[in-house]
């Protein structure tokens, strides 16, 4: 499990796991997980996410297993890719 003093994590949505804190001059970014694909209708639910959350819209982060739907706002990493996991 990774830890950082800026991350926050959240409770009650389905792919917003955590984001990092608002500074002076942004909103906070999400980071997202999907245990799945990331396509266009996940996206926007993502982005739904992002708003209730009051968090930016125009920059997610998203961990999963692959994306369909990319752009530049989506900072994709598949869960592959990520050191010492282990997918069991």
């Amino acid at each position: 499990m990774y830890s950082y003093a800026a991350v926050s994590p959240l409770d009650g949505y389905q792919y917003l796991a955590g984001f990092v804190r608002a500074t002076t001059v942004s909103k906070g970014t999400g980071i997202f997980v999907v245990n799945g694909v990331l396509n266009r209708a996940t996206y926007k639910k993502l982005i739904e996410e992002a708003r209730a959350a009051q968090l930016q819209v125009d920059r997610v982060v998203v961990y999963g297993e692959i994306a369909t739907y990319t752009g530049a706002g989506i900072s994709f990493t598949k869960f592959d890719e990520l050191p010492g996991l282990d997918r069991g």
